[in-house]
């Protein structure tokens, strides 16, 4: 039996694969939904046990094309046979018969295979498992066991699961697997630290996996408060094990991607391998040259075009439709949705109008020029990374930035979200091309610091979380810049004294109104009306004051998870929402005063007004098939499709088409998910990495303020700066950054 499976190793290893993946999908429901991460922990192990068991024929190329051959075949036999699933999945007696017979057959045969891999590693190495792994193991088959036993009954495959990380553990390992450890200083202390950090990082992904559940299976959870936190407790630990080697195993591939880039330093901040081979590159010249340039230009603004006449004169909202009637004169000015976008509108679309005369060529024109910008920001940005990434990556990110189906159909619609979005790529980019030039020149450029103030403007006025993520990134970004404070004090300052004109003269003067006191406690209100639907307890006190407000068993009746305008909208109505404002220490008291004594119900709620930007079990709804708002058609603006009417219709499908398959595979959470790997992985190997930051932000007041739980257009920005990120983490001399300033 050993030497056949060792002959036939490769071939074993890709069904083992298969079997895996597809048993471990049929295990939650027979489908790929982004619901559940355990397809994608999957799938990250298993093409590290293919890729890695082997090590020794690693070196050779044609093992290498084979192992790449062997999973693009899986990638593509796993797509096709879900697709299968998905159209067998109905409710039918002999469907779920079969499901069943395949899931067991799928279960024995892959337990099999892999407990026979096992125990081979563990004669040929003469060892056992560790008693950390024993201990983590019963953990982990505890937790199933007990989440199992509320949904569903209990499955195998957290089982076949810690057989997957055994098989793979000692060979994940990053850098170690591809640096000759005497280069390596005190390389024991140094693993040991990279071990913390991976583990730190694991563990908030744990967090979000086991929180994410609890809060969705609150109802059927009714244990208590300590029994809870016990749960979540045990829950944490056993994803921390999980997602520990699930995050080195990715960091091992973006180790060998630097590797080969000659971009992995060793600790003495020396570059090792930096006599890369030159055709990993884009191009060996150091830009790209006009015409190059040109003709990306002429893709991404053609492509956009194609968007821009199917969706003529562009997508607009409701929220958009209130912003033009402000633009228009028609209703006073308010700062509910930001009005430094009302007064980009309002100057647009008052060109359109001179132009054509008419509010739709107004609307036209506007979009017309959002998507004009984007196409150039894209291309400032493509130009900067040409000769600074392996050329595979730079190529993905131009497909992604020039043909993403979202990213076009947003590049069309006038929408703050979207403008916030450009804003933050920018803030982002600047932000990386001031550290490239202190790198390199020890001081960025003249021209640089007024890009930075007016892309920081820009950035806090286009949200109104804009704002507070700036200020959440600013004493992260003079810390880093601590040896040459100077230039940023001064132009941090420039950029105070503009935000203060603007909010205290400006938009007082323009007489902006802000937005009312309920929109700005939408968290805390959800938490107090998800309390009064589960009856909980409330003093004489706190029931005065919350009827003082509105009527306390009305809000009860009308939370919901999903979004809090129901509430909020009730109290506008019919409440009393100065009492608030004429109360504030009442206010705070009683919402004290009720979290007291209601805390996992206060806990439950803020998690359920949050979770589906950093949990899986969430779909989102992307903008687009409204076109245009109804409501637009009364200052003119309708949509009017250029193309003919089956062509147009076409397109709808297929954008249609391109969401529920987005859907399918993605979701906002594993945008969350992308940027905190990318984060650990820059911490892990010292690079710069103060500009996620700004993206760690805009997350970070997304769950603390939230009107709705998975709102795409909330997280777009996020969306839209991936492939930025994985871009400066890849590209080539990405060393730590500010190794210069420190030896001034």
């Amino acid at each position: 039996m050993k030497p056949f499976l060792i002959k036939y190793s490769g071939i074993c290893k890709i069904a083992l694969c298969v079997f895996l993946t597809m048993g471990c999908n049929l295990s939650i429901d027979g489908h790929f939904w982004p619901d559940n991460i355990l397809p994608y922990v999957f799938l990250v192990l298993n093409g590290f046990v293919v890729f890695n068991i082997d090590r020794q024929k690693l070196s050779s190329r044609f093992y290498q094309k084979k192992t790449r051959v062997y999973a693009g075949i899986l990638l593509i036999f796993c797509i096709l046979l879900q697709s299968v699933i998905l159209r067998l999945y109905l409710a039918d007696t002999t469907v779920i018969f079969f499901k069943t017979v395949v899931k067991v057959l799928i279960a024995g045969i892959s337990t099999a295979v892999i407990l026979i891999l096992c125990q081979l590693k563990a004669y040929e190495e003469k060892k056992i498992p560790g008693i950390m792994f024993v201990i983590f193991s019963v953990l982990e088959i505890i937790y199933f066991y007990m989440i199992r036993q509320i949904t569903d009954s209990f499955s195998i495959y957290p089982l076949i699961l810690l057989m997957l990380i055994y098989l793979s553990a000692d060979n994940i390992c990053p850098i170690e697997n591809i640096v000759n450890k005497e280069s390596i200083i005190n390389r024991k202390s140094i693993m040991l630290k990279e071990s913390t950090i991976i583990k730190i990082g694991a563990a908030l992904l744990a967090l979000f996996e086991t929180l994410g559940y609890l809060a969705l299976m609150y109802m059927e959870f009714q244990y208590g408060f300590l029994k809870w936190l016990g749960l979540t407790a045990v829950g944490t630990v056993v994803f921390t094990f999980i997602f520990y080697y699930v995050l080195s195993a990715i960091f091992v591939v973006l180790d060998n991607l630097l590797f080969a880039a000659g971009s992995i330093c060793s600790t003495d901040n020396t570059v090792i391998n930096s006599n890369a081979d030159t055709k990993l590159y884009a191009n060996s010249k150091n830009t790209l040259n006009y015409k190059e340039m040109i003709v990306i230009s002429i893709i991404s603004i053609g492509i956009r075009i194609l968007y821009w006449l199917n969706w003529f004169p562009a997508l607009l909202s409701k929220d958009t439709y209130i912003q033009m009637q402000q633009a228009l004169g028609i209703v006073d000015y308010s700062n509910h949705n930001p009005w430094l976008h009302t007064i980009i509108i309002k100057y647009l679309m008052y060109s359109g109008r001179l132009m054509f005369g008419s509010n739709q060529a107004g609307a036209a024109v506007t979009a017309f020029a959002s998507l004009l910008f984007s196409s150039l920001l894209i291309l400032f940005i493509l130009k900067y990374y040409y000769n600074k990434l392996p050329q595979g990556v730079w190529v993905l990110a131009a497909i992604i930035f020039i043909l993403d189906p979202i990213h076009c159909i947003y590049s069309v619609t006038i929408w703050k979200d979207v403008l916030f979005a450009y804003a933050l790529l920018a803030f982002c980019f600047v932000l990386m091309m001031m550290e490239e030039q202190i790198r390199q020149q020890e001081k960025p450029q003249s021209y640089m610091w007024v890009i930075y103030v007016v892309v920081s403007f820009v950035f806090c006025f286009s949200r109104t979380n804009g704002l507070y993520a700036w200020l959440f990134t600013l004493p992260f970004l003079l810390w880093h810049y601590r040896k040459m404070l100077k230039p940023w004090i001064i132009s941090t300052l420039v950029c105070l004294i503009l935000i203060i004109g603007y909010k205290g003269w400006m938009l007082p003067h323009f007489q902006v109104s802000e937005p009312d006191t309920v929109e700005a406690l939408s968290v805390p209100l959800q938490q107090i009306a998800f309390t009064i639907r589960n009856d909980g307890k409330f003093s004489e006190y706190d029931m005065s004051v919350i009827n003082n407000i509105v009527d306390m068993e009305a809000i009860g009746k009308r939370y919901n998870a999903h979004i809090s305008d129901p509430v909020k909208n009730y109290i506008r109505n019919y409440g009393y929402q100065e009492y608030i404002t004429q109360n504030k220490l009442d206010f705070i008291k009683m919402y004290i005063s009720v979290g007291v004594k209601n805390p996992t119900d206060y806990i439950v709620a803020f998690l359920n007004q949050s979770r589906g930007y950093w949990h899986h079990k969430m779909s989102n709804y992307i903008y687009f098939s409204e076109g245009v708002h109804s409501l637009a058609a009364e200052i003119g603006i309708y949509r009017a499709p250029l193309f003919p009417a089956d062509l147009s219709a076409l397109a709808d499908k297929l954008m249609d088409k391109y969401c529920d398959i987005w859907h399918t595979f993605w979701s906002l959470a594993l945008n969350t998910y992308v940027v905190w790997i990318l984060f650990v992985y820059a911490l892990v190997r010292k690079r710069a990495c103060f500009y996620f930051l700004p993206v760690i932000g805009v997350f970070i007041t997304l769950v603390i303020a939230t009107p709705v739980n998975d709102e795409f257009r909330y997280a777009y920005g996020i969306y839209m700066v991936l492939p930025l990120l994985l871009m400066n983490i890849l590209k080539q001399h990405g060393v730590e950054g500010s190794r210069n300033i420190d030896k001034k």
